[in-house]
């Protein structure tokens, strides 16, 4: 049946290219086929081709049920391919689409959107708002989407760690679909409504949920639900010390898996059975369970999925004995939780504009009905929402990307681009050096001259360091007295020249102004991009050409 599934796309691909529609909303609707099969058969990059081809087709036209299916199925693919944000910039497009329709279900599917996107990044309190949102419009929205509606929302209570509050919901879940006659939804309200009772210890309430729920999807042949749903109830048995039984269903929801296409779904199940062999004090399995997870999980990832990979990583490797893995594993865990800070940041400021957006829209609807003099009024008012909006814009962005002692970027700015710059690099095959300065003996200096004198030495020193670089060029505060430089198009050879002067600047620095008898100087390390080296591998050999100037006698320069 797959087989013939996949030949059927494959014919409506080579008829649409070969003659294509002549009428744009048909093309549209043919692209969004061909590009929501490919969505399934896991080819994301072609999905995406044919999903962009049929938005742009369906801008055009006045079926804006058809665009929003098309957005939503990119969001869909976005999640997928591990990029949340992108995600996120088509749900809010199909929400400003659904606002302007005035289409409370078009809203409604949205709203759920942005909710899905948000938990992903674990911001919970943005999910929980759409949600929530959503739920206050409910008698404009068909009860189809009211048990999935009621389960999402006890999902995020549950995130949050409201389990009370989530038990309710789930509840209320399973009504609703049982009133629908949805066999398929009360299964997993079953499962939802179990693991709100294990939370609450309720375990063995929560293994009768579990079984029910099991048996219904297994009934229904859902794999992709039901190898997670086993985990769970392995869980809950294991917690009543049935382990005979919660082996059993583990080992079952780890065969599931195998060849699974639903890559998240696989990702519940080994953290779920990764979790249970590190209380049974079983280290090794954990690993070799997470080594699985390291497999489908890219090295670039945001998620939640990343960073509990390394949190539990790091208990086993603790068990283990093997401390100083443990170490690196934690440091990728606090990593990747500080990229999902990030992100989130990135995405609550375009919900902000997003807002403005919806209260400018409400505002031109409402000019039409006024007078003259009330319609200069709204005018009016309309601008200064829109000025405190750039400022309140150009607040977060520069608190978001600039360190405001040295006027340098801060860390994560500089995560950020050193990402982007890597990636060009490899692409383009253009030189990319990096370098790790660090001030030497900069605690004495603190100890000896108070840290008001400290501080102003590393605001001098951040303008020498903008001053010494190109545009292109990005310089920034890593932590502390450590300063990172990115020298976009530049060999090893031009960078050490640059790190020479760079050093020499500091130490023929007037440093006196500050504090009589003060001097300072830079020890620099500086390595070239290699292309089979990540960010984290440049960063680090940087890194270690600065410990050798270090260990060299400082005020020195490594490459």
């Amino acid at each position: 049946m797959e087989a013939q599934r996949s030949e059927a796309h494959a014919l409506a691909e080579e008829v649409l290219l070969r003659n294509p529609p002549a009428d744009a909303p048909e093309r549209a609707r043919s692209h969004f086929a061909v590009g929501t099969a490919r969505i399934a058969e896991r080819e994301y990059i072609e999905a995406e081709t044919h999903l962009r081809r049929a938005l742009m087709l369906s801008e055009k036209g006045d079926d804006q049920e058809l665009l929003i299916r098309v957005l939503r199925s990119l969001v869909q693919c976005a999640l997928l391919k591990g990029d949340p944000e992108l995600a996120l910039t088509y749900c809010l497009r199909s929400l400003r689409v659904a606002l302007d329709a005035g289409d409370a279900v078009l809203e409604a599917d949205a709203r759920m959107d942005i909710g899905a996107v948000y938990r992903e990044l674990g911001d919970f309190e943005s999910a929980l708002g759409h949600l929530l949102a959503c739920l206050r419009r409910m008698g404009s929205i068909p009860a189809l989407k009211y048990g999935q509606l009621l389960c999402g929302i006890g999902r995020v209570y549950q995130d949050l760690e409201e389990n009370e509050e989530a038990l309710n919901f789930f509840e209320s879940a399973l009504e609703a679909f049982r009133s629908e006659g949805n066999i398929h939804g009360e299964g997993l309200a079953y499962v939802d409504r179990g693991r709100a009772r294990a939370t609450l210890c309720q375990h063995e309430d929560a293994v009768s949920d579990f079984k029910r729920g099991v048996e219904i999807l297994s009934t229904l042949e859902d794999t992709p639900h039901l190898a997670p749903a086993l985990a769970t109830l392995g869980g809950a048995l294991a917690a009543l010390d049935r382990h005979e039984e919660a082996q059993i269903a583990y080992t079952t929801a780890l065969s599931l898996i195998e060849g699974s296409p639903a890559p998240e779904y696989q990702k519940d199940v080994l953290l779920a059975a990764a979790r249970y062999e590190l209380s049974r004090g079983l280290p090794d399995s954990a690993i070799a369970t997470l080594s699985r997870l390291a497999g489908i999980i890219s090295d670039d990832e945001v998620s939640r999925y990343a960073w509990e990979m390394y949190a539990l990583l790091a208990e086993a490797h603790e068990q283990q004995g093997d401390l100083k893995t443990a170490i690196h594993c934690l440091r990728n865990y606090q990593r990747v939780r500080q990229a999902v800070c990030d992100v989130t940041n990135t995405l609550a400021i375009r919900g902000l504009m997003l807002q403005f957006d919806v209260e400018q829209a409400r505002q031109r609807e409402e000019t039409f009905r006024l007078q003259s003099i009330e319609l200069a009024r709204a005018n009016e008012e309309l601008q200064f929402l829109h000025t405190q909006l750039e400022e309140r814009n150009r607040v977060l962005e520069q608190i978001s990307n600039d360190d405001p002692l040295t006027g340098l970027k801060n860390r994560r700015y500089l995560w950020l681009r050193l990402s982007t710059e890597v990636r060009r690099a490899r692409r383009h095959q253009r030189p990319l050096c990096a370098m790790m300065c660090d001030i030497d003996h900069f605690k004495a200096i603190n100890d000896r001259f108070t840290h008001t004198v400290g501080d102003a030495v590393l605001s001098r020193i951040g303008g020498i360091l903008r001053d010494a670089i190109r545009t292109t060029d990005i310089a920034g505060r890593y932590g502390g007295d450590e300063f990172t430089l990115l020298l976009t198009d530049t060999d090893l050879e031009g960078a050490t020249m640059l790190a020479e002067r760079l050093r020499e600047a500091v130490s023929l620095h007037p440093w006196s102004e500050l504090a009589e008898s003060l001097a300072v100087t830079l020890s620099v390390g500086v390595t070239q991009f290699q292309s089979d080296q990540d960010v984290h591998a440049l960063i680090s050999a940087a890194d270690s050409r600065l410990y050798e100037a270090k260990r060299a006698g400082r005020n020195q320069v490594m490459n």
